[in-house]
């Protein structure tokens, strides 16, 4: 790409289409004027007209972008300083980017993503083999950066299922002539004609090189960033004596049921979750908060799988040979579903940040999450007489406490001494039955608690509360 680049342009009068440039690069439109370079300069890169911005204290205006590239530039004449950039310069329908165009992959992308899918189905069977975009998030992002250039093939400014999905699926199916544009094109089309939609669209055949494989980090501060987590990521990898430890960090942005499966083991492997407390970028004592349930040392090839529910932060997961002299390839796949919480506001972590739920009468049922993360979750309450209090905690897939307490010096905080009532299930129990709380209380304010009381033990919840 040409950078600070100095040449000379004629400012002469020209005929084009107002507003947009040559899309074969050989000359530019300011205004109503074309802008001819007259040292023979090519602005062509990849066969594509690319912006240019240009400074020149004689001539300036608004440069006409190609339709294929889009983009905002200004433009002046006369010894210009040119910097030449790009905001679509990998636009390609290699939509996946597995240096292939496939209409049944590619083609299913595009016209999933402008009949309005996401997530899982806009991606589910439609990801070809080796793919450098895999997840729904890297496809929407890549499309939508395409809207106003790939994805709006008759040049109409609007990007349409109905139209332009069919012109590219069809071009991608090889369809030439009539049979490509029959029915196809959208009102108010620029591009009307056979020979300008294949021609358009052949502009965006050039297969970009797959990006060089990123190498997962050997400590937290090193990660290789996944991103946010939610439809399925795969990633192909190796542990082993020189490389004894990949770390990958994930967010998730809600309450989440998170899925990790390692596979393809030919000799041990381990797999663990880690947040960071401290955020020193280490692994400390303390912070591994899940792992695969095989012993360390064990020379299981078994796969390993971790199906955990976390509460809403960033994560990481390791992959970690035990014995210097295993050495394997895996693959692991992460996704995450989200179990998200039924109260707008997420239970506060002490007294004074209460989730406020009012008088308490009929049943009120609060699903949420407590974690390494989250350790505790407050709700407030209210009764007017005296009445018999029903709690039940139920869902857990690991340990979780109840109780009820009341501030007595009504300072916001959990004094010893202000316990009331609790579950009867002693606190470091790794036990994962419901809590059930059932006592008659005076008229006055309480609070429910709910809690972990190891670090590493992260569970949804369903609360049940009502009064008799």
């Amino acid at each position: 790409m040409l950078e600070n680049e100095e040449f000379t342009l004629g400012l002469e009068p020209g005929v084009g289409l107002p507003g947009i440039g040559d899309s074969h690069g050989d000359s530019l439109l300011l205004g109503s004027e074309r802008l001819l370079p007259t040292t023979g300069i090519s602005l062509e890169i990849d066969d594509k007209l690319i912006a240019i911005e240009v400074f020149d204290e004689e001539v300036s205006g608004e440069l006409g972008i190609d339709p294929l590239i889009g983009g905002n530039a200004t433009v002046g004449a006369n010894n210009l300083d040119v910097s030449i950039s790009s905001n679509a310069d990998e636009i390609t329908l290699d939509v996946d980017h597995n240096g292939e165009i496939d209409a049944l992959t590619d083609g299913i992308l595009i016209v999933r993503y402008l009949f309005g899918f996401a997530g899982e189905p806009l991606i589910q069977g439609a990801v070809g083999a080796d793919a450098n975009r895999s997840s729904a998030d890297e496809i929407t992002a890549y499309l939508d950066g395409a809207r106003d250039t790939l994805l709006d093939a008759d040049g109409n400014g609007t990007a349409d299922a109905l139209t332009d999905g069919i012109l590219i699926v069809r071009f991608l199916f090889g369809f030439t002539g009539e049979p490509l544009i029959q029915d196809a094109i959208g009102p108010g089309a620029n591009r009307t004609t056979a020979n300008e939609i294949e021609e358009f669209l052949e502009a965006f055949t050039t297969i970009m090189p797959p990006m060089p494989p990123v190498e997962p980090g050997n400590t937290p501060g090193e990660a290789l960033n996944i991103g946010t987590l939610s439809s399925s990521q795969i990633f192909n990898d190796a542990v082993g004596s020189l490389d004894r430890n990949d770390y990958y960090r994930f967010t998730i942005d809600e309450i989440a049921l998170v899925n990790l499966n390692l596979t393809g083991l030919t000799q041990a492997a381990n797999l663990f979750v880690a947040v960071d407390f401290d955020n020193d970028g280490n692994l400390d004592n303390g912070e591994v908060i899940a792992d695969d349930g095989i012993f360390d040392s064990s020379s299981s090839t078994s796969d390993r799988e971790i199906n955990r529910t976390f509460s809403p932060g960033t994560y990481w997961i390791g992959v970690f040979t035990n014995d210097a002299d295993d050495n394997t390839g895996y693959t692991l796949e992460a996704s995450a579903t989200a179990t998200p919480s039924t109260s707008t506001t997420d239970p506060g972590n002490d007294l004074s940040s209460a989730l406020n739920i009012g008088t308490l009468s009929s049943t009120q049922s609060f699903n949420d999450a407590v974690g390494s993360l989250d350790r505790n979750d407050y709700y407030r309450f209210t009764i007017d007489e005296i009445a018999l209090v029903n709690l039940n905690l139920t869902g857990l897939t690991q340990a979780a406490n109840l109780f009820v307490a009341v501030d007595f010096d009504n300072d916001g905080n959990l004094d010893n001494g202000e316990v009331i009532a609790d579950d009867g299930i002693f606190d470091s129990s790794s036990s994962t039955s419901d809590r059930e709380i059932n006592r008659t209380f005076s008229p006055g304010t309480y609070w429910i608690g709910v809690f972990t009381n190891d670090a590493d033990d992260n569970t949804g919840y369903t609360l049940e509360a009502s009064v008799i």
